[in-house]
């Protein structure tokens, strides 16, 4: 009984593993760490938008967008700063707004 509560349990924990997996965080031209990211978010926006229409026809997705890097410890240490911005996409795909949101992610890696 063990051995097979053992086995479910790894099944469960692989699942899990490969539901996360599936998600693509992908880094793009422009610097940007975004799920689901594609060519055309690299296109100019065009803030002329009223709000209804931005409601209807726009996705709003989230997208984390390089700021800054930075040595710190005595340069042992990189610490690497995004800012989260709100994309609003069309039904297209083509990016129509981006709002900063003022939330910022540190990432700090070893040298």
């Amino acid at each position: 009984m063990k051995k097979f509560m053992s086995l479910i349990v790894i099944i469960v924990f692989l699942g899990v593993a490969a539901y996360f997996e599936s998600f693509d965080l992908k880094r793009n031209d422009t610097g940007n760490l975004s799920l689901f990211s594609d060519s055309s978010s690299n296109q100019a926006v065009n803030a002329e938008v009223s709000e209804e229409e931005m409601s209807e026809n726009m996705i709003p997705v989230m997208e984390l967008k390089f700021v800054d890097r930075k040595k710190a410890d005595g340069g042992n240490y990189y610490i690497e700063t995004y800012e989260e911005y709100e994309v609003f996409k069309d039904k297209d795909g083509n990016v129509i707004k981006s709002n900063p949101t003022g939330h910022f992610e540190y990432l700090k890696y070893e040298m």
